[in-house]
């Protein structure tokens, strides 16, 4: 199951980054339909960050929803700075970023408040922790 919504995030990394650094926003309106987008993909990224570091039982709710925002808000601000310096037709936005950021703090808390739990509950119990002799007809 790890290894499944690693490859789900890792895959939406990529999306992320082709989406911010490919299709650059305009800088005539205040908001507009790429950070409308973008809104929506740093949103599911928080979500599927947080849905695979829920995974880590090391880890309490508070670390999870801390480095869920950090590692996004990071991670968006470097995009906002690579894209000043490396693409052409570019510039930093700084619009971008402070959505992208209250993207990702608003639906990492949402995911903490509403859906933490139900998530939990969906969480399969490993195969270790099961007794199977009864099953197999052993006692």
């Amino acid at each position: 199951m790890k290894l499944i919504f690693s490859i789900i995030l890792l895959m939406w990394i990529a999306v992320v980054a082709i989406i911010s650094f490919f299709y650059p926003a305009s800088n005539d309106a205040l908001i507009t339909n790429h950070q409308i987008v973008n809104f929506l993909i740093y949103g599911i990224l928080s979500l599927f960050l947080m849905s695979r570091m829920q995974f880590e039982k090391r880890y309490s709710p508070q670390t999870v929803l801390s480095v869920t925002i950090s590692a996004v808000i990071i991670f968006s601000g470097t995009i906002e700075i690579v894209r000043e310096f490396y693409v052409q037709h570019s510039r930093l936005n700084i619009i971008n970023f402070v959505i992208n950021s209250f993207a990702t703090v608003l639906v990492s808390v949402a995911y903490r408040k509403w859906i933490w739990n139900h998530m939990k509950q969906l969480i399969p119990v490993s195969f270790k922790k099961m007794d199977m002799t009864p099953a197999l007809g052993y006692s």
